[in-house]
């Protein structure tokens, strides 16, 4: 069982407030403040430090919180499999984004729950952001992603490589014959929202040529990627998607790959747990069936 204080320490990681914790945590603030400096006697480091009167961690204090957070998540799913104790078995809770989801996934699912019919998982649909935030409150124990995570907080490995295509209805007119990525600055250019992985690659992918979305005639965000492509195929625009989004739509002709020269993004999808969990041989199992 954690420590009080560690618990603390997370709500004030959180919210970056001393206040805010204590209301959090219902505990005054001279408490808050007693159990961080406790912490830092223990550790012999300090965790804390304001910069231009914000709260930011230090390195020990970024180390304590990917530490401290892999030990809460590990707790909660020690109590859960305690509980679960006469059923032998434990639910799961793991995310996927749209993508993976609707896309890749399921025969992999439909297979592995064949193996172990026993298996009591619960999948849960988000974009990048907001699977990671999950993952590190612990509200899911591992995550299949299409973004980027941060290598410090997570342990990942990789589900299969995927290119990032420009695609078009067939009969779209170009402002300009599209050669390279410069020529379809004249565009309408839809996007996924921006927590989804996809945005975030094509954001780092334009970087590399120097161009921004600002930079399109023309930037919608559509929340929903079967919203998306569907708008695509009335030709109100163009579009980056992962090409596994609209293989379908590839291959019956309504939609085209856009020949571009320089347009060779692609992009792992991964899956992902908080790094230093105990239960990373378990995540690794289960990943390894799923892949």
């Amino acid at each position: 069982m954690l420590d009080f204080r560690i618990y603390t320490f997370l709500e004030v990681c959180k919210t970056m407030s001393f206040t805010k914790a204590a209301e959090q945590l219902h505990i005054t603030q001279p408490a808050v403040s007693q159990h961080i400096r406790s912490l830092e006697e223990y550790y012999g480091n300090k965790l804390f430090r304001y910069e231009k009167r914000s709260l930011t961690l230090t390195a020990a204090g970024r180390l304590l919180m990917v530490r401290a957070t892999a030990m809460k998540n590990d707790e909660q799913l020690l109590a859960e499999q305690m509980v679960a104790l006469p059923q032998q078995h434990t639910p799961l809770y793991f995310g996927a984004t749209m993508t993976i989801a609707g896309y890749t996934l399921a025969p992999q699912l439909a297979q592995f729950l064949k193996i172990h019919p026993d298996a009591e998982m619960r999948m849960i649909l988000g974009n990048t952001q907001d699977l990671m935030s999950k993952l590190r409150t612990g509200e899911i124990h591992f995550a299949l992603l299409e973004g980027f995570h941060d290598a410090e907080l997570f342990d990942a490995i990789p589900y299969r490589t995927e290119p990032l295509v420009a695609i078009c209805n067939p009969r779209h007119q170009f402002a300009t014959p599209p050669h390279s990525i410069q020529d379809l600055l004249k565009e309408h250019i839809l996007i996924h929202d921006p927590g989804s992985g996809a945005h975030e690659i094509l954001k780092k992918n334009l970087d590399a040529h120097n161009i921004q979305l600002k930079d399109f005639a023309r930037v919608t965000e559509i929340g929903s990627l079967h919203a998306l492509v569907e708008l695509v195929k009335t030709d109100i625009g163009i579009a980056f998607l992962y090409r596994v989004a609209a293989k379908q739509q590839l291959q019956s002709g309504e939609l085209v790959q856009i020949p571009l020269r320089d347009c060779n993004f692609s992009h792992d999808f991964s899956f992902v747990w908080n790094r230093g969990s105990t239960y990373a041989p378990l995540y690794r199992q289960i990943c390894s069936e799923l892949k």
